[in-house]
Formats: C-alpha cells, sequence, structure tokens
C-alpha cells in the first residue's frame, strides 16, 4: 500500500510542477519524462513496484504512456558509475522532467543539470543532504518527496524495545546489496538503547528467507526487523 500511494503522490507532484510546462506541448509534442532507478531492470521475476506505482498513479491522472505522455525508463544495473551516462541521455533527449528514485542517482541529476525539473524519491533527508534548501520551498529545479526512513527506523528500534525488554541483538532484513549502508539508519537509535545490529540481506527474492533468518540466529538476534522500505523484499516476508 505504501508503494501505490507513493507512486500516486509522485504523479500528483509531476503534474503540479509541469502543469506550466505542458501547455506549451498543445502543437501535439507529447511530453516526455525520464525515470532513473538504479536497482537492475525489472523481469518478471524481479517487478519494479515503484515503477508499476508510479505509472498507476499517472493512469489515475489521465495520462497514459504512450498516449498523452512518454515515460524513459533507464535502469543502471546496481552500477553507479553508469548514472552520469544515463542521465546524459535523458538531456540529450530533451526529456521534460527527471525521476530519479535513489540518492547516487538524484545527485548525479542535480550536477547534470539546474534548469531540466528533478523530481526525487529519497530515503534521506534531502535538507541535511543538501539537495534541497528547505522542505516548504525546495529552491532550484528539484522538487519530490522523502520516506524520512531514519527517523522511522528508530522509531522500530524503540518499539521493539518496549516489547521486548532486555533485548541486545536485533537482524535487520534487507533486499538490498548493501545491507550495511540499510542497517546504518538504525545506529543512532541502537546506540541509545544498548543494542547491537546484525545486517542480514536478500539479494534476490528467490533467495531463501529460512536461511536468512538461521543466520540471525547464529548470530545471537533475538528479533528481526525486515526494512519493508526496501522493494527487493517479497511480500512473504512481512
Amino acid at each position: 500500500m505504501k508503494t501505490n500511494i507513493s507512486g500516486l503522490l509522485i504523479a500528483v507532484v509531476l503534474f503540479a510542477y509541469c502543469v506550466s510546462g505542458f501547455a506549451q506541448h498543445q502543437s501535439g509534442k507529447i511530453p516526455r519524462i525520464g525515470f532513473l532507478q538504479r536497482r537492475d531492470a525489472p523481469k518478471p521475476s524481479n517487478p519494479d513496484p515503484l515503477a508499476d506505482a508510479f505509472l498507476q498513479g499517472l493512469r489515475d491522472l489521465g495520462y497514459i504512456d504512450g498516449k498523452n505522455i512518454r515515460i524513459e525508463h533507464r535502469y543502471a544495473g546496481g552500477r553507479s558509475e553508469r548514472l552520469p551516462k544515463l542521465v546524459e541521455e535523458f538531456l540529450q533527449l530533451n526529456v521534460d522532467v527527471i525521476i530519479v528514485a535513489s540518492s547516487p542517482a538524484i545527485r548525479v541529476a542535480k550536477q547534470a543539470t539546474t534548469t531540466t525539473p528533478i523530481v526525487i524519491i529519497t530515503q534521506e533527508d534531502p535538507v541535511a543532504a543538501k539537495l534541497v534548501e528547505n522542505l516548504a520551498r525546495p529552491g532550484g529545479n528539484i522538487t519530490g518527496l522523502t520516506r524520512l526512513t531514519s527517523e522511522l527506523s528508530g522509531k522500530r528500534l524503540e518499539l521493539l524495545k518496549e516489547a521486548l525488554v532486555g533485548i541486545t541483538r536485533v537482524g535487520i532484513l534487507t533486499g538490498s546489496g548493501e545491507p550495511q549502508a540499510n542497517a546504518g539508519d538504525y545506529e543512532a537509535a541502537a546506540r541509545a538503547f544498548n543494542v547491537t545490529i546484525l545486517p542480514m540481506n536478500i539479494s534476490s527474492p528467490k533467495l531463501d528467507l529460512e536461511s536468512a533468518f538461521q543466520a540471525a540466529v547464529r548470530g545471537g538476534a533475538k528479533a528481526v526487523i525486515v526494512n519493508r522500505d526496501d522493494s527487493k523484499l517479497p511480500e512473504t516476508s512481512c
């Protein structure tokens, strides 16, 4: 549900941000959107729920890819070094707006253009990360939304500590290739509550969840927090 809501919000932000520019396309040119992600390109076994939700949000507003809007999807295959070239492709295509859904991609897009509108989807605090001036008035050519997962992560650990008094080791299950980076959102709260974090990772939805939980048990974890902000985790992990 969160992903669907995020997709609709992105579409709403996109619509509000670009509506003034759409008027210039009344001559027949279809507005073009660049949608960039650092992850692997989607497959039937590894879909892209964020892109699916984004497309559905646009459809809900009357925008159909290939009919009255055109979306250029680009995926970096998990390789940040490919991002500058993909952003440059967007600029050469003269897209009307760029959608970026990862922190490395956001920074590359920000450095590449100060004129093409950029809509971001991030788990970071965009002000602390110096992506925008403030949340109310981002300034420049960047707008979008943030899930502020670092704050939510601390609250998750706090609630778990209240429910399981005395717990000292907790596994953090993610679906990205950087489990340590994802677990980092919990570090401040872990120090405050004297809890040791054990990063866990499932690089593919096909991998065995039971094995991941067994590894957590061997590491002494008495509980596991499933990081559902990570789209690579299968729904069965909840």
